[in-house]
Order: C-alpha cells, then sequence, then structure tokens
C-alpha cells in the first residue's frame, strides 16, 4: 500500500521494493509483461502512490481491505482469503510453471531469505527473474 509510483520501472519491468519489514523484503520484484499495460495506465493517472486511495493518497489496510480485497476474494469464491496468502498462491503458480518452490529465483522474488550457503553464493538478476515469471500465462 505504500508502493509509489516512483517505485515502478516500466522500462526495466521492476517494481522497487524498500521500507518493509526484512531485508530480504528489500529487493527488486519483476513485472509480468502482461501487466505493463494495466501499470502504465496506473502511472498515467498522476497520483503519488500506485494504488491511492479516493483522495490520490496511502491506503490504509483496514480500508484496502475493506473496499478492494475483500469484494475481491468474495468475487473469485474465497472469502477468507487473506492478503499474504495470496504469496502461497503465487510460488504454488510459479512451481506450477517449472519455476521450483526452492528455487533462488521464487525466493527471491517473494523476499524470502535464502538458509543454505549455496544459495546465498547463487547470484540471480532480474533478467532471470523477469523470464520466471513470464513463464506463467496471465490472460
Amino acid at each position: 500500500l505504500a508502493l509509489k509510483c516512483t517505485d515502478v520501472d516500466i522500462e526495466k519491468r521492476v517494481i522497487h521494493l524498500h521500507g518493509t519489514k526484512t531485508d530480504a523484503a528489500e529487493r527488486k520484484v519483476p513485472i509480468h509483461k502482461e501487466l505493463v499495460p494495466y501499470l502504465e495506465k496506473r502511472l498515467a493517472a498522476g497520483t503519488e502512490y500506485l494504488i491511492p486511495n479516493g483522495v490520490g493518497d496511502q491506503f490504509n489496510d483496514k480500508a484496502y481491505r475493506k473496499y478492494f480485497f475483500n469484494p475481491f476474494s468474495e468475487m473469485i469464491g474465497s472469502p477468507h482469503l487473506t492478503p499474504h496468502a495470496t504469496r502461497h498462491t503465487f510460488v504454488s503458480i510459479m512451481d506450477n510453471c517449472g519455476v521450483s518452490s526452492e528455487s533462488v529465483v521464487l525466493k527471491r522474488m517473494v523476499g524470502h531469505s535464502n538458509h543454505s550457503v549455496t544459495q546465498h553464493y547463487t547470484h540471480k538478476d532480474i533478467e532471470q527473474m523477469i523470464k520466471a515469471i513470464d513463464k506463467y500465462k496471465l490472460l
């Protein structure tokens, strides 16, 4: 909800996450190629926040859940869905697309810290993460 439009780099297809609760959460997240037109439209609105409230300010969690997330979860038939549960769904979808839930790429996308020394020394760049996320067909 604190994501600002300036955190989105459409040209490089990356969102910069920062100021979150853990070091692993401070990262670059790839943008799926099919989401680019939607993000371009959001950015064209000229607001400070990517998902602003009605007056362009930052949504608080309670309002976001009431006006967006809860209606969305009702619409898809999962009324008890939580925002955190969407991370689990994303990991499962990517695993189904051949990106292992144990892969360094996926762990970096979702902000999980890597516990083994091998994974710590395995470097994955944003291009590799973009290639991985594009394996999923959105539409």
